[in-house]
């Protein structure tokens, strides 16, 4: 604001900006790091969680096969299986949002996948709903096409749930008008999303259901399946009315990918073999050695990297290498690693991670493993891994 004398008049300067797309610009900003910044806790939080649920299952395996059990012993032993399934699908969820779960990367068109998935959705969703689909086939992406169903999934339930009355959920599949995207939406007929609700829709256990109703983690699931993707998640209220919560996704040539093949396939019988276990969690390396030396391995197992890699310098007699994916992020785990394949090309390398579930331990891995683990795992993860060490994995001594 300034001012001056002109022709013997006073006048007055002023100029004005317009502020709202930097308000906009900077709200943006601060809700993607505090998205970040939840993502990192949890995904903390849930691998720290998944080692507690690796323990009480690896135990309950072993429990379930002693002789001698009464009946009321089993069924207090399927019950306790049955809540430690219940914490493995949480941890799995609570990972999807922290984009720490691995994704079966496939170049796949989300119309057809969608269209795939309708009868599924239309048992899940029940009566009293009218499901439409609309958009174009011939728009391909590169992502994981089970996660996607799920994905879609959780957003018709969620539509659902928004329309006790009864409405319509329309899945749409459009090029985004970014040019390089797809756009997958999935839009209710309900009452919509207020604004609060809406900025805080896609955290973690946030949900506007009562108890027991929704444990908040599907549109966070969302969130985390989009970003890992290489795109992103919006939502938005509907052209008339309802919610629309959108994935944006980038668009590839349409040419579909064969789907990695399993490293390594379940075998009939097991021969011993000598495995080496490296895992911080002492708990987590009991109950694997207890399991591999019922099958009949050998096993030894360390807390850190160096002495693991110690181990392997003064014998010649191992057979397969487990490490956990927190030790091999670290440089003495990159040290062991890169040792192995120079010197012991003939070990067997499995990497032990937190993930589970829609065929995340066939993702692409690099040359150094031969194979990935989840934690929890069960009696036919480790049979598919070390049921047999005779084709192409005995050492020459």
């Amino acid at each position: 604001m300034g001012e001056a004398i002109v022709d013997g008049a006073r006048k007055y300067i002023g100029t004005m900006r317009d502020l709202s797309e930097l308000r906009a610009a900077e709200q943006q900003l601060r809700q993607a790091q505090k998205m970040e910044a939840v993502g990192q806790l949890t995904g903390g939080i849930a691998h720290d969680f998944n080692n507690l649920i690796a323990v009480i299952s690896g135990n309950l395996e072993l429990l379930g096969e002693s002789p001698g059990l009464d009946a009321r012993q089993e069924q207090l032993i399927q019950s306790a299986r049955r809540a430690s399934d219940r914490g493995r699908d949480l941890t799995a969820r609570l990972l999807s949002f922290a984009r720490q779960r691995p994704v079966t990367m496939e170049v796949f068109d989300p119309y057809a996948c969608a269209t795939a998935a309708l009868s599924m959705i239309t048992r899940a969703i029940g009566q009293g709903i009218r499901l439409h689909l609309e958009g174009e086939a011939g728009l391909f992406v590169r992502s994981d096409p089970a996660q996607f169903e799920t994905a879609i999934l959780n957003l018709a339930l969620n539509a659902r749930d928004a329309m006790p009355e009864g409405g319509d959920i329309r899945i749409a599949v459009h090029p985004a008008a970014k040019a390089g995207e797809v756009v997958i939406s999935v839009t209710d007929s309900g009452a919509g999303m207020p604004d609060d609700v809406r900025a805080r829709a896609f955290e973690p256990f946030f949900t506007t259901k009562g108890v027991g109703k929704g444990s908040g983690l599907g549109l966070a699931m969302v969130y985390g399946f989009a970003q890992q993707s290489g795109g992103r998640a919006a939502i938005r209220n509907g052209e008339k009315a309802g919610t629309r919560v959108e994935m944006h996704l980038p668009c590839v040539d349409g040419q579909r990918a064969e789907g990695p093949s399993a490293a390594l396939t379940m075998r009939e019988g097991v021969e011993p073999a000598t495995i080496l276990v490296i895992d911080p969690d002492p708990d987590v390396r009991k109950v694997l050695t207890h399991a591999l030396q019922d099958m009949g391995h050998e096993v030894m197992s360390f807390k850190e990297a160096e002495r693991g890699l110690g181990f392997l310098k003064l014998t010649w007699n191992v057979d397969y290498l487990v490490l956990a994916d927190e030790l091999a992020a670290t440089a003495a785990g990159k040290e062991l690693r890169d040792w192995v394949a120079l010197n012991r090309p003939e070990v067997r390398t499995v990497l032990l991670t937190p993930q589970e579930t829609n065929g995340a331990d066939k993702a692409p891995l690099d040359g150094h493993w031969t194979t990935r683990m989840p934690k929890p795992f069960s009696t036919s993860d480790l049979l598919s891994r070390f049921g047999s060490a005779a084709e192409g994995s005995r050492n020459v001594r």
